[in-house]
């Protein structure tokens, strides 16, 4: 079975790939006064919620679970029984050894991390520094401390320790401005954020953090002033050494767009706050309170440790708008509303998923046997074939000289005595394009212009005869609800063969009318708007996506309401991981007005897709450089005079003789540092020799 479109770089007959990697499953989940021995209730005692929150953590496959809302240790230990002695996994898990309260008495309240213990090692645990602020009435205010857990993945990239910090933190809940003796709640939710961005700004840019937690938030931005968020901004900041990367991207709160983003609350509007004995906010969901966020070393794989793209999810949420957890049909609805207030947050990490220069830069660059004319420049590489530009020093790269398809060393001749140069050495390495790919390709999505929207569908491209192309279906994933997990439109049991263009409609008149032919298949699958996803499969398993399955399209970069995208050419099947530039675009509403795609204001593309080709070219490394060298001037040059000489400037050593003339058989030895100015007619005798030598040369 063939997935992704790759690229295999080749140096010196080397092939060089990534090392195999592995997934880490992170989960962030506000427990809600966990445990709570006063509530006596068979269905929402502590011994049942444990038995929810096992399977919840099971479902999800968590690694690594970020507490809050813990009460004591206690909690910890009992979680970790029950998923040792009642799990399924096969997992073994641990928690970390202390507790710390970050409220008062009594809100005696604190973070905890649940980790599998078979492929995580706890080497740390510390509460972050806290500062203080002058509140009203000279009162003193202190945010809450974030937890701080330092950690190593053991033996997951070949024997290596991947080290990795997990951060748990829970601000201040609330929309309440300053009073009597306490500041905006917003403003102490910031306070939180500035300690914690004021420690992990000191740490060394390479480290891998995952920071999460129930931080409060009820914007991304400053807008507005009851909702404004000036913590969100100070944790994401571009100013920021260590930035956070928020996955999932903005919001706002209580809208049905951003619904599938929301965190709180797992119970519906109008029911008791204290409906299950443990306290709880009701209201359905419409907030977002909980996040994972992740820094540069994570963000840009600087560490052996990256996200999975697609994977960060509110775990279990209907996604519907002021509804309670039972409102979707996820198997766990009842434990999830049960258990807490607060939905789950989970991403993937990929361990050991390095990324290796396939194509490096040359090293140990030199320039030898320098005199006043040449140069040798030598280098190091696996490659065997290089390319140098080189110039007079401080020229800019593409205006120098360019020399392509030599080997790790090059002459320079021609230069000029006493003169500076700057010279760039890159590696020319064979790049090889294996077309890898699905059989069967998404290449276009339209939402046509005519009554009803219609035609609605898409267009897909067989690269490589398929014998029975009945292994392949369809889904649209529609508003961002997630991935369909199966096909709802399945092909027939034919064959299809390489080059050929298939179309799905919703409804097949409007498309013969609008296009002009008829489509191959007619499905309600396709009934798709131009903020959805569709998604193909080959036996059963996402080979290639079109937009964002989480995502309503709506706003994005990939809508095609009234509009089409299609793919770009020469690219194959993604995998099921979709990258919004892999496509273009008519922009929204441009079918509009068009009775026929070919009087529309953008017509789509139809049937104008090029697959990607088999073939090698020649791509360069990052140029090493520039390195510098200055030439000299001769070491000894000798020339034999008679008669009258120019005028000029000459360097000399020992006296002219007192006529001012050199005689018949002399040697005038000129050396550097000395000079003696001959007026023109200056007379020598036959066979002088003139003879220029400099101190310290050969």
């Amino acid at each position: 079975m063939k997935y992704l479109l790759t690229v295999a770089a080749i140096i010196g007959g080397l092939t060089l790939y990534a090392q195999s990697s592995t997934e880490l499953t992170v989960m962030t989940y506000n427990l809600l006064n966990f445990p709570n021995p006063s509530n006596n209730s068979s269905i929402s005692d502590d011994a049942a919620r444990a038995s929810y929150f096992r399977q919840i953590v099971e479902d999800a496959d968590a690694d690594v679970i970020i507490i809050q809302e813990m009460k004591d240790i206690s909690g910890a230990t009992l979680l970790v029984n029950e998923l040792n002695t009642n799990g399924t996994l096969g997992k073994t898990y641990n928690h970390a050894p202390s507790f710390f309260a970050y409220g008062s008495s009594d809100f005696a309240l604190g973070n905890m991390l649940i980790y599998n213990d078979d492929i995580l090692d706890l080497i740390a645990q510390q509460e972050l520094p806290r500062s203080s602020t002058s509140g009203p009435n000279g009162s003193v205010i202190t945010p809450r401390a974030t937890s701080r857990y330092q950690m190593e993945i053991t033996n997951s990239c070949s024997g290596i320790n991947v080290p990795v910090e997990f951060y748990s933190a829970h601000f201040k809940a609330g929309s309440d401005e300053a009073n009597g003796n306490e500041i905006a709640d917003r403003e102490l939710r910031d306070l939180g954020a500035t300690d914690l961005m004021n420690f992990i700004n000191t740490l060394a840019s390479n480290t891998n953090m995952v920071v999460a937690g129930d931080f409060n938030f009820y914007s991304d931005n400053l807008s507005g002033s009851v909702y404004s968020e000036p913590a969100y901004v100070t944790m994401t900041s571009g100013s920021n050494t260590q930035q956070l990367y928020d996955k999932l991207g903005g919001w706002t709160r209580n809208t049905s767009g951003d619904a599938y983003k929301f965190t709180q609350s797992t119970r519906g509007a109008g029911e008791s706050i204290d409906l299950y004995g443990n306290d709880g906010i009701p209201g359905g969901l419409d907030d977002r309170f909980d996040h994972i966020f992740i820094n540069p070393a994570i963000n840009d794989n600087q560490n052996m440790l990256s996200y999975v793209l697609g994977t960060y999810q509110t775990y279990g949420s209907p996604g519907i708008l002021n509804s309670d957890a039972t409102a979707g049909i996820f198997p766990l609805e009842n434990e999830l509303k049960i258990m807490s207030d607060h939905y789950p947050v989970i991403m993937k990490l990929s361990v050991c998923e390095q990324v290796v220069d396939a194509c490096p830069a040359p090293s140990g660059v030199l320039a030898t046997n320098i005199s006043d004319t040449s140069a040798e420049l030598v280098w190091t590489s696996d490659a065997n074939s290089f390319q140098i530009e080189w110039g007079q020093s401080g020229f800019s790269p593409g205006s120098g000289t360019s020399i392509s398809g030599i080997s790790n060393s090059y002459p320079l001749g021609g230069l000029s005595p006493l003169t500076t140069y700057d010279y760039y050495v890159c590696a020319e390495c064979i790049d090889t394009v294996v077309v890898n790919s699905s059989d069967l390709i998404i290449t276009g999505a339209f939402d046509g212009p005519l009554s009803g929207g219609t035609p609605k569908g898409i267009e897909l491209y067989v690269l490589n005869d398929i014998s029975d192309i009945s292994v392949y279906g369809v889904s649209s994933a529609n508003n961002g609800f997630g991935a369909t997990g199966s096909p709802e439109f399945s092909f027939p049991a034919i064959s299809a063969t390489a080059g050929t263009y298939l179309y799905i409609t919703s409804e097949g008149t409007s498309f013969s009318d609008f296009f002009g032919f008829n489509a191959d298949y007619v499905d309600s699958a396709l009934l798709i708007n131009g903020d959805d996803a569709i998604e193909l499969f080959q036996n059963g398993i996402v080979v290639d996506v079109f937009g964002d399955v989480n995502t309503d399209g709506t706003n994005t970069t990939w809508e095609y309401l009234d509009g089409w995208a299609y793919r770009k050419n020469e690219l194959g099947s993604n995998g099921g991981v979709f990258v919004s530039s892999n496509w273009l675009y008519s922009g929204t509403n441009q079918l509009e007005g068009g009775l026929s795609n070919a009087t529309t204001n953008s017509p789509f593309p139809s049937g104008s897709y090029l697959p990607p080709t088999p073939g090698t070219t020649v791509m360069l490394s990052e140029c090493a450089g520039p390195f510098t060298f200055t030439t000299g001037i001769s070491c000894l040059f000798s020339q034999t005079l008679s008669g009258n000489i120019n005028s000029g400037i000459y360097q000399v050593s020992n006296n002219i003789n007192a006529d001012g003339v050199v005689p018949n058989g002399g040697n005038v030895q000129i050396k550097a540092g000395q000079i003696i100015c001959l007026e023109q007619g200056f007379s020598v005798g036959s066979n002088t020799t003139l003879s220029v030598e400099i101190d310290g040369c050969n």
